[in-house]
C-alpha cells in the first residue's frame, strides 16, 4: 500500500477555517502582551501593534473604584473595534505584581478557558472561540472572573485584540494591546475587638454571641466604604444569619449600653 504524507503546514494549520472568506481559527493563549508575551502579531503579521484606527478596550465598571473584594465574582468585557472588519478575536490574562496569574476566569458564549507557560510559570487565559467574534465593525466578548480569597495588592488585566481583514490569511490585519489595573479593596478604618464575644459561622452564614449575656443587643452590620447594610435589634444570644447579603467583607458591631463588640467577617 502507498504510504501517505501529509504536509507539516496541513497538520499544524488544521484547526483553521475559512469564514464569510475571513480566516478564523481558535484564540492562543500567551499572546496577551504581558511581562514575557508577544501579542497577536506573532501569528497574524504585516502591520505594527496599535497602528490602525481601531481598538481594544476592557470594561471593569463592575468593580466598583478599581477595588477588587476577595471572592468576589465581577461581570467583565473585552471590546473590539473596527469599521469595516467583520471578524474580531482577543485574549486576556489578570496577572499580579510578580506575573503569576491571580483568580478565576469563567468563559462567556464566545470565548474559552486556556493555559500557557511563561518563563516557567504556568498563567490561564481567556481567549475567542472559532468564528466567535464574528460580527461587523466591533465585537464585545463578556465572561466573568472571581477575585482570589486574599489580597494580592494590584491585579493588572492585560489583553490582546485581533481586528480581521479579510483578505483570507493572517497577514494584514490590525492587532491591538490594553491594559487595566485593580486594587484589592481596603477595609474601612475600624479595628476589630481584640476578645470579641462575636463568632461568625461561614458555613451557616451565621452570627452569635459566645456564651455570655449581652442584653438587646442591637447588631449593625457595614460594608468595606463605611455603608450600614444592616441594623437590627437583638435578644439574649440570638443568632443572626445573613446569607442573603452580598458576597463581600463586612465589619460587624454588637452595641449594648455604652459597649460595642466588633468583628469583621468575609461572605
Amino acid at each position: 500500500m502507498r504510504k501517505i504524507n501529509f504536509p507539516l503546514w496541513f497538520i499544524t494549520c488544521s484547526s483553521v477555517f475559512f469564514i464569510y472568506g475571513v480566516l478564523s481559527s481558535d484564540g492562543k493563549a500567551g499572546k496577551t502582551g504581558a511581562p514575557g508575551e508577544n501579542t497577536c502579531v506573532q501569528c497574524h503579521s504585516g502591520s505594527a501593534v496599535n497602528s490602525g484606527s481601531g481598538s481594544i478596550s476592557i470594561n471593569t465598571a463592575s468593580i466598583i473604584n478599581g477595588e477588587y473584594e476577595m471572592g468576589q465574582t465581577y461581570d467583565l468585557s473585552v471590546v473590539v473595534e473596527q469599521t469595516g472588519v467583520s471578524l474580531f478575536g482577543f485574549s486576556i490574562v489578570a496577572l499580579d505584581a510578580n506575573g503569576n496569574s491571580v483568580g478565576t476566569w469563567i468563559a462567556g458564549t464566545d470565548n474559552h478557558l486556556d493555559a500557557a507557560t511563561i518563563s516557567g510559570v504556568t498563567r490561564q487565559y481567556l481567549t475567542h472561540d472559532f468564528n466567535g467574534g464574528a460580527t461587523a465593525d466591533s465585537h464585545t466578548f463578556s465572561f466573568q472572573w472571581t477575585a482570589p480569597t486574599e489580597d494580592f495588592g494590584a491585579i493588572t488585566f492585560y489583553a490582546s485584540g485581533n481586528a480581521a481583514n479579510g483578505n483570507e490569511a493572517s497577514s494584514g490585519d490590525k492587532v491591538y494591546t490594553t491594559s487595566a489595573q485593580i486594587q484589592a479593596v481596603q477595609p474601612i478604618g475600624i479595628e476589630e475587638s481584640k476578645e470579641s464575644m462575636l463568632l461568625w459561622n461561614p458555613s451557616s452564614m451565621e452570627l452569635s454571641i459566645n456564651g455570655n449575656v449581652i442584653e438587646n443587643c442591637q447588631w449593625e452590620i457595614f460594608d468595606v466604604n463605611g455603608r450600614l447594610v444592616l441594623s437590627k435589634k437583638g435578644q439574649t444570644n440570638q443568632t443572626i444569619k445573613v446569607s442573603d447579603m452580598q458576597k463581600g467583607i463586612y465589619m460587624v458591631h454588637c452595641v449594648y449600653g455604652n459597649k460595642t463588640e466588633i468583628k469583621k467577617i468575609t461572605i
